[in-house]
């Protein structure tokens, strides 16, 4: 995990010399002064013990946060690599599936040390096609955002511009449009669907990105039709944008928050997936604002020491002013 702490050095050995007892000032009384400390007594004593007890709890029982492992600013020639919007990894660390939002999916080699991501080679660039075998025309039509891959290797893409959820063949061609999810009349053109995450049984789950605070609908695609029982709560102006699910069922929400400037926040929840619903989400990971730049795209994993790995992916929005950036944390399991 993170760097050891090293142990405090011992004390030089040295003489000491006894204090002589202090004399006892006649003129003073034996009344307790300002500044004397005063003993607590009844409800005073009882209340602090009381907080002194909360603050161990508190710094015992609290969870241990996310430590950053991996950030890497990422430069190639091919021009496909930008607007990144999703990331899958493969459960050894050792590959990457990247989703461009123009309708690239891009394969990667990842070179490791210690753990840490030093390089990543581009090995294959797939544009993403209709059913025909072409690529869409518009910039709408191939605006891509999500990426989900099942166990068995298929490739799920949710778009937004033209709002859909979609089933791709190695090749880039789609072989499978997922019927339409409701209220899809009201939905922005920019805030749709930017958010897919597959579970061990192939059922996906996808989020809408625009909206408000408060309870919004988890879309989860079950025996060919889209179950909206599902809730997911919006807080605190962050948007979801990624998700995953881990080994131990887990949903996994990544958020960001915009402020002026164009400085992010990050932010990662995390909730239990029952049959009813999700269970309580606890926060795995807030950063401040400009921490990082905007990161869409979450894959999990873990490494050879059993640790849970989230790998995020950043939208440059293919412009000089921003990064295509690969940043890695240890979660909390």
């Amino acid at each position: 995990m993170g760097a050891e702490y090293p142990e405090p050095a011992p004390a030089r050995p040295g003489r000491t010399r006894a204090r002589p007892p202090q004399r006892a000032d006649p003129g003073r009384s034996a009344a307790p002064m300002r500044g004397d400390p005063v003993p607590l007594t009844g409800a005073a004593l009882i209340r602090a013990v009381f907080l002194r007890a909360l603050l161990i709890c508190l710094t015992l029982c609290a969870p241990v946060g996310a430590e950053p492992l991996t950030e890497l600013d990422w430069q190639a020639p091919d021009p496909q690599l930008g607007g990144l919007s999703g990331v899958e990894i493969s459960r050894d660390g050792a590959r990457l599936w990247l989703l461009s939002d123009r309708g690239f999916l891009i394969a990667a080699r990842v070179r490791r040390t210690e753990g840490r991501i030093t390089a990543v080679e581009i090995t294959q660039v797939s544009s993403l096609l209709d059913t025909s075998g072409n690529r869409a025309e518009t910039r709408l039509e191939r605006d891509s955002e999500g990426l989900a891959v099942s166990a068995g290797g298929a490739i799920y893409v949710s778009y937004e511009g033209e709002h859909r959820v979609v089933r791709h063949m190695p090749d880039g061609r789609v072989n499978l449009n997922l019927p339409s999810l409701p209220d899809m009349g009201r939905l922005e053109e920019n805030g749709s669907f930017e958010a897919l995450a597959i579970d061990p049984d192939d059922r996906l789950y996808t989020l809408i990105e625009g909206g408000r605070n408060g309870p919004a609908p988890l879309f989860r695609f079950v025996e060919g039709h889209w179950d909206t029982r599902f809730v997911f709560p919006r807080s605190n102006g962050f948007d979801p944008v990624g998700m995953d699910i881990d080994d131990a069922g887990r949903l996994y929400v990544l958020e960001r928050r915009f402020r002026v400037l164009g400085r992010f926040a990050t932010r990662i929840r995390r909730a239990p997936i029952t049959a009813t619903g999700l269970g309580v989400f606890e926060t795995v990971l807030q950063t401040p604002s400009g921490r990082h730049p905007n990161l869409e795209g979450i894959s999990l994993w873990r490494d050879g020491d059993n640790r849970l790995i989230a790998t995020l992916v950043s939208d440059d929005n293919f412009s000089s002013m921003f990064r295509n950036q690969i940043v890695e944390y240890v979660l909390p399991d």
